[in-house]
């Protein structure tokens, strides 16, 4: 990186945080590498809750680099927040096609992306279609309580022993 940049220090002001990591983006994005720029983004943007600027900066990563599944896992984790649902799930079904073949390196990362393409299809009511998710992930990880739980409450809701507003 040149000198005259530098990364936002965490005792600074949120807007100016925001603006050097535009600063970055802007003028420095092709001397980072494609990781680095997500996690500035990822860190400084959808952390700090500039949710629309962390879809933008991984809009352009995803141009620089359209391999990297947690470009779009992560922008789908962007879309469920702003509750752009329908580009949730374009963006978690993209990170899981490029999280093939399922092996024990990329299970967390599977994992993830059902989740958050679970969550759009139970957010537009397709209870069934993120059950499936749902399950998907509990295969992942069978131990995780707190998945197998809300994997309970959508079968719930599906069988109509539970609403949808008390799950």
């Amino acid at each position: 990186m040149a000198a005259s940049r530098r990364e936002p220090d965490e005792s600074e002001p949120l807007k100016y945080r925001v603006a050097t990591c535009f600063d970055l983006a802007v003028t420095g994005f092709m001397e980072l590498s494609t990781t680095r720029a997500v996690y500035l983004f990822e860190s400084k943007l959808f952390m700090a809750g500039n949710v629309q600027a962390a879809v933008n900066a991984y809009n352009l990563a995803i141009k620089l680099n359209r391999k990297i599944p947690a470009l779009f896992s992560n922008r789908a984790a962007c879309h469920l927040k702003l509750r752009n649902l329908h580009k949730a799930i374009e963006d978690s079904s993209q990170a899981l096609e490029l999280l093939t073949p399922a092996v024990a390196a990329n299970a967390a990362a599977r994992l993830k992306a059902h989740v958050r393409r679970g969550t759009a299809f139970c957010e537009l009511q397709l209870y069934v279609e993120g059950l499936l998710d749902y399950q998907a992930a509990l295969k992942i990880d069978p131990l995780n309580e707190a998945l197998r739980t809300d994997t309970d409450k959508i079968r719930e809701v599906i069988q109509g022993t539970r609403s949808p507003s008390s799950s």
